[in-house]
Order: C-alpha cells, then structure tokens, then sequence
C-alpha cells in the first residue's frame, strides 16, 4: 500500500529520526517520545524493534495483503460478506487501522443485517485473528469466558445496585404515616425559629437538613431515609412565609460566608448531631427549639 504521508513523524522516517536522535545524540527517550508526539512506551517499543531488526523493524508491519485479509475474515465472521462495504485503510499512523462503513441492506435479497450482538461478535473475531496472525490478543468480556461472569465484576455490580437504591431512598418522600410521626417536632421547630440560622442549628441538632428543593424546601434525614417537604407540616410553614419572617432571601442565606477561626471555616451551627430523625420515632413534648432538641438528643453537645 503507498503511503501518502512517509515522511510524517510516525512513519518510517520519522522514526528512523527518532532512533537517531536517541542513540546518536544521547537524548532521554521521554524527551524525544515527546518531540514526536507519542509515548514513552511506544518510543522504547520502536527503540526494541530497531536493535533487534534494524531499519526493516521500523516498517509498517501491517501490509496491503494483511489488511485485505482482516476485512474478509472480519466480513465473513460478522455475516456481512455479501454486503456493499466502503473501507479505508490508514498506514500513515504508529497504529496502522482500517475503517469500515456498510450497508446494512443486501444488494440482492433486501434482508438488513441485524445487529443484535454485534459488538460481542466483533470481539470474537478480531481475538481469534490476533491470534491466527500472532498478535497479542486483548481479552474482553465477550472472548473470555473467565471475564464475563468474574467475582469482581459480580461485586462491583451489586454494589452499584445497592448504592442506586440507598439514593432512590433517599430522594422518595415520606408517606403520610412517616410525615405524621416528625411533623409535631418539626412544626414547633419552625414556628419557635426566629432566623435562617437558629431554625437550621435545630433541624441538624434534631438529626434534619434543611434544602432547597423545586420551588420550595424539604427537611431531609440525615441518615437517608426520604424527606418531608414543608407544605405537609402546615399551611403556615412555607418558604415564601419564612423569608417573609426572617427578613431574608434563603437563597441569601446559603450565599453568606461562614464565620472563620485561625482561617478556618464554621459552621454555623453549635451542635453536633448524633441522632438522625427517623419517621416515626418522636415522641417529644411540646417545647421550646432547644428544649425539643435537648429531649430527643440528649449527647448533643457545643461544637469546639
């Protein structure tokens, strides 16, 4: 095949230059490998292949005849041989490749090709010619039986299955039971707060986070478990009503810088939750935000 483009970089030429300039002028072959645009690795394997071979070990290794027989073999394993093909061979490259474009259509019996398990398919065959032609054959998940089912892969798929549902959890609201056992709490909390701040510092002292969500806010769990938005706990309790309360913007409120010692960034908050809200499970008397907070956590402690 003629090579449009001998005198590239890549080609024989330029690596015949390459070698040159590491061997002759003593040149560290990371630097020059970055001359010429290509790894250090792949320097070194054309570096191997001169000391070994000479010249002739820096020639494409993929020949016209060699090409020809993988778009045959590749063809014929895909069930594709009787099918118009356009194909352009690329030499001018360190990874001499083809491409291949299709159609999809017989010319003759007007049957489309399927592609059910096209790319399993195609992996097949390009491992076996690898290996007919005395390549290092790539593994994958479709030529080695080892690969498809191995523990890891078992693993890594349970846990992402886990780990999607613990967020699907997390992002379902609470259903009218669960709503019923926090609204009590998380009603007085919000009446009692007289600022962004204190009605925050109760929520987390209570195991909550308050957030913006949609055009309005939830309190979420801590620990996970869904949220609860603010229309369910009363018609009062609303963000247009709480900024309207507050004299601010929440929006302005997550904007203000917190508060910093010795360059170090505070919360704004003076507690530390160590229990999470859970549906169901409060049970507090009425009181005051500190009072609620002190009987439902009672190791809740200043922050230092």
């Amino acid at each position: 095949m003629n090579n449009p483009h001998k005198n590239a970089r890549t080609t024989p030429l330029g690596r015949a230059e390459m070698i040159r300039r590491i061997v002759e002028d003593g040149r560290p072959v990371a630097e020059v490998a970055a001359g010429f645009g290509i790894s250090e690795r792949r320097a070194r394997t054309w570096l191997a292949r001169w000391r070994a071979e000479g010249p002739a070990g820096l020639e494409n290794r993929s020949s016209r005849a060699g090409m020809e027989t993988v778009i045959e073999a590749t063809l014929v394993d895909l069930g594709l041989a009787g099918h118009q093909a356009l194909i352009v061979a690329h030499g001018d490259t360190a990874n001499p490749h083809l491409h291949i474009a299709l159609n999809r259509v017989h010319p003759i019996t007007g049957v489309a090709w399927s592609t059910k398990h096209d790319y399993a398919r195609l992996e097949r065959s390009v491992y076996r010619q690898a290996q007919r032609m005395g390549f290092a054959a790539v593994p994958g998940r479709h030529n080695d039986p080892g690969n498809k089912r191995s523990l890891t892969r078992a693993r890594t798929r349970g846990a992402m299955m886990r780990a999607r549902k613990a967020k699907n959890e997390a992002e379902r609201p609470w259903n009218r039971k669960q709503t019923e056992g926090v609204a009590p709490l998380l009603r007085r909390i919000f009446e009692s707060g007289q600022s962004w701040s204190e009605l925050r510092e109760a929520l987390r002292a209570a195991g909550g986070e308050l957030e913006a969500k949609g055009q309005g806010l939830i309190v979420r769990d801590q620990g996970g478990t869904g949220y609860v938005k603010l229309s369910s706990l009363g018609p009062g309790i609303r963000l247009g009503i709480l900024e309207q309360k507050f004299g601010e913007r929440f929006a302005d409120f997550l904007a203000r810088p917190l508060p910093t010692i010795n360059g170090k960034a505070l919360t704004d908050t003076g507690f530390e939750p160590v229990k999470h809200v859970r549906p169901g499970d409060i049970h507090t008397p009425p009181g005051n935000n500190a009072k609620a907070a002190a009987e439902l956590e009672p190791d809740v402690h200043e922050g230092q």
